[in-house]
């Protein structure tokens, strides 16, 4: 896990933002957590899913952080246009236990986002004031999964065919924009694509 020297030894922080915001990882269903944000970044669906919400031949899609005004971003139907003035990002930041179950934790994490993810370091504003900083996993432009921006018509029908040994696509997007809705920090990106999967579905 990366560390930060200006916390103490005995606390990490994690910040999810994507499916940890609404399914905490066994480990953390009990450890402190607090809303907060990143800022100058923006949440896409725009990683390629080949494991958890898909498969290496239908792959789903699901969120990663991409830089605002970096590679990739760029505003490719609805869904990006939407966010176009937005740089933060909520999510939930969660205290890491100390010790071996850290480790142990840190073992599950790295296997549950093996697919295109690596660690970075990110400042979280804590809503009660604070600034923690924070490990978080992101997916790149140059991993192999990654599958880039697309119009929403196109996505929304990527996700609502989806399915992995974690369950549909679907269900991934629709429950983290629900999480976030009930967080009163919706995402219009997210937003945006649940929309267009209702739509889908109510077609269907």
């Amino acid at each position: 896990m990366c560390e930060s020297e200006s916390e103490s030894d005995a606390t990490r922080w994690l910040f999810g933002y994507g499916s940890l915001v609404w399914k905490p990882e066994p480990g953390l269903e009990d450890a402190e957590s607090v809303v907060g944000w990143v800022s100058g970044w923006r949440r896409r669906f725009h990683q390629g899913s080949t494991d958890h919400r898909g498969t290496a031949e239908a792959p789903g899609r699901v969120v990663t952080l991409e830089p605002v005004g970096g590679s990739g971003t760029g505003a490719v139907g609805g869904a990006d246009a939407a966010a176009d003035d937005e740089d933060r990002v909520w999510g939930r930041a969660y205290a890491l236990p100390d010790g071996p179950q850290r480790d142990e934790l840190r073992a599950r994490l790295d296997h549950r986002e093996k697919d295109g993810y690596a660690l970075i370091t990110v400042d979280v504003h804590a809503e009660d004031g604070r600034i923690l900083q924070a490990c978080t996993y992101i997916a790149t432009p140059d991993n192999p999964s990654y599958l880039g921006p697309a119009p929403v018509a196109l996505m929304a029908a990527q996700i609502a065919s989806a399915a992995g040994e974690s369950g549909p696509n679907i269900e991934y997007l629709l429950r983290l924009d629900e999480a976030l809705a009930a967080l009163g920090k919706p995402d219009p990106h997210v937003a945006t694509l649940a929309a267009a999967v209702h739509d889908i579905r109510s077609s269907a």
